[in-house]
């Protein structure tokens, strides 16, 4: 089915649905990626301590590199579980937000949440570019959202 903005207006009209506001999007993400990064840092700290003490520059190299690597690993394992079994991320949860299909008006599939996530950390290695065409959407969907045909609401 093609969404147009007008469908997509009645839908939420008609359910008593609410667009998320961009500053509880925006920290709900950044609450999001700052817990990844605490998560990876402890887990490269207790897993391979002795990465910090060496002190030539291929060594702190190597160690950013594994470290970028784990980050965006540990980010699509944390979006995509915690969205499949809990229907939301923590940040979601702290800013009260959900992500709903536009189809069912329920929680996306399996295959829609996991390409949702792999799409997400994409456009964080694409230095957030993709994020910036959500200033010209009306309903604040993501590159991803548009795609995938979801859409993130108020649930408070």
């Amino acid at each position: 089915m093609n969404w147009s903005d007008e469908k997509i207006e009645a839908l939420l009209f008609r359910e008593d649905l609410h667009i998320a506001s961009f500053s509880h999007r925006a920290g709900a993400f950044l609450f999001d990626i700052f817990l990844v990064l605490g998560l990876t840092w402890s887990y490269l700290s207790v897993f391979y301590p002795h990465l910090a003490t060496l002190n030539t520059i291929e060594a702190k190299i190597f160690w950013i590199q594994r470290f970028v690597f784990f980050y965006f690993i540990l980010f699509i394992l944390y979006d995509f579980f915690l969205m499949f079994f809990f229907g939301s991320t923590l940040g979601k949860v702290i800013f009260k937000l959900r992500v709903l299909s536009l189809a069912s008006l329920d929680r996306p599939s399996l295959k829609i949440l996991l390409a949702r996530s792999l799409m997400k950390t994409l456009g964080e290695i694409a230095f957030f570019l993709p994020f910036i065409f959500v200033f010209d959407d009306r309903f604040l969907r993501a590159v991803y959202d548009k795609f995938l045909k979801t859409i993130v609401v108020s649930s408070g």
